[in-house]
């Protein structure tokens, strides 16, 4: 895994930040990174269809106990996996 594929999925869950406020009182957040490796390497033990949609759920679920909004995870599983198809092909 590079660590350029982590920091740009990093960065997208970063923007999108789907713990809202609570994500400045949580104590070793890093912007998301160790969520971004979580999501990256689960991605491929997936089974069926939506296979990035459903590791974003798993990982914010187990790492937060919440229960992120369908619509936003759909997007920004539309952004990973850009990011992954762009790292498979360069």
């Amino acid at each position: 895994m590079k660590e350029e594929t982590i920091q740009k999925v990093s960065n997208i869950l970063n923007m999108w930040n789907p713990l809202g406020e609570k994500s400045k009182v949580i104590k070793d957040l890093d912007g998301y990174r160790t969520e971004a490796i979580d999501i990256i390497s689960i991605i491929n033990f997936m089974s069926g269809d939506n296979k990035i949609e459903k590791a974003i759920f798993l990982v914010l679920e187990q790492a937060f106990e919440i229960n992120p909004n369908k619509e936003e995870v759909s997007r920004v599983a539309i952004e990973i996996g850009a990011v992954l198809i762009d790292k498979k092909y360069n």
